[in-house]
């Protein structure tokens, strides 16, 4: 089963794979099967195209995300990061970073990073 969970998108705006979804603020988003719930319910264009690898661009705040493609935040990260690509955050993070690729942070990271490729926080 392939899943992967955002949880609690402050200002309502995901982007996955290119594709601008809006949702609720403070909804709790999920990947499973390549399918978009928020808030427990299919998102019914939530369809996404490739199943495999994930990106997720997220404008606003965040608490943990967990993705097999790269992630990138607008905003804080309260939370952790694991994803199997690069790691792009204009903001904070007060949990860990483990990812496959690059890491850029912008603001504090409060935790531990394990990147695959560069780090740097400015």
């Amino acid at each position: 089963m392939f899943s992967k969970k955002i949880k609690s998108i402050k200002h309502g705006k995901v982007v996955i794979n290119g594709k601008t979804i809006k949702v609720p603020s403070n909804s709790n988003v999920s990947i499973i099967n390549g399918i978009l719930y928020v808030n427990e319910k299919e998102y019914m264009d939530g369809e996404i195209e490739n199943k495999e690898i994930i990106d997720i661009t997220i404008e606003g705040n965040v608490k943990d995300i967990n993705c097999s493609g790269s992630v990138e935040v607008r905003g804080n990260v309260s939370g952790s990061i694991d994803c199997g690509g690069s790691a792009t955050i204009e903001g904070s993070v007060k949990g860990d970073i483990d990812c496959g690729g690059n890491c850029h942070v912008q603001g504090d990271c409060k935790g531990d990073i394990d990147a695959g490729g560069n780090v740097n926080i400015r």
